[in-house]
């Protein structure tokens, strides 16, 4: 279950991280080029892990690259513009963070600078796509959050253990029961689809 769990935090988070670049993508001065570094990071965010966990000049690697780049934002403002000196420098934090291990507060950084991606898409006046990536957006955030959030629970000590009651002869035992159930799962996909209506209300409504 823990394992499944894992795998629906990763995906979720990932969905969360490409829908971000996607907001880029639909940018006119962009374009599909912006999909290039998270599918970059994704591929390399394994061995990523495993390095850090096992290698301490990966480590002294990834603070060698933070120094360089610090150096370099001066620059990268005069070269590039204010706008896109940050969007650079949000690209490289998602990069330098997905190329190591992931706790929950790794997870809402990454899910933070995606939100920031998507707010440098949003005052660029992008292509009308902008809507089916506004709406994916916010349904992967609500499974990542909720998905992240029962991962993280699950991983502390004991304090959230749901319980099967399982009747055998009699006798009522106690198993660990299937936290992300038929109920949490329509639950969620009602959230979603609720969310994005109101999304879909609100742009209507508000006048532009």
């Amino acid at each position: 279950m823990r394992d499944r769990l894992s795998l629906l935090v990763r995906l979720s988070s990932y969905a969360v991280i490409l829908f971000g670049y996607l907001s880029l993508a639909s940018v006119r001065g962009y374009g599909v080029v912006m999909l290039a570094p998270p599918l970059l990071f994704f591929l390399l965010a394994p061995v990523g892990e495993r390095l850090e966990a096992h290698h301490a000049w990966y480590r002294n690697l990834k603070l060698a690259a933070c120094i360089t780049y610090g150096c370099f934002i001066p620059l990268s403002v005069i070269q590039l513009g204010l706008m896109n000196a940050v969007i650079a420098l949000v690209i490289f934090i998602q990069g330098y963070l997905l190329a190591g291990p992931k706790s929950e507060k790794i997870y809402f950084q990454l899910y933070l600078m995606s939100f920031f991606l998507l707010l440098a898409a949003v005052v660029q006046s992008p292509e009308p796509a902008i809507a089916l990536v506004l709406a994916g957006y916010i349904v992967s955030v609500i499974w990542a959050f909720t998905s992240l959030r029962i991962h993280a629970d699950r991983a502390g000590a004991g304090r959230f253990k749901a319980m099967l009651v399982v009747v055998r002869d009699g006798k009522k035992d106690l198993r660990a029961g299937n936290v992300f159930d038929a109920g949490l799962f329509f639950a969620l996909l009602l959230l979603s689809v609720s969310a994005v209506a109101l999304t879909v209300v609100l742009f209507m409504a508000i006048p532009r």
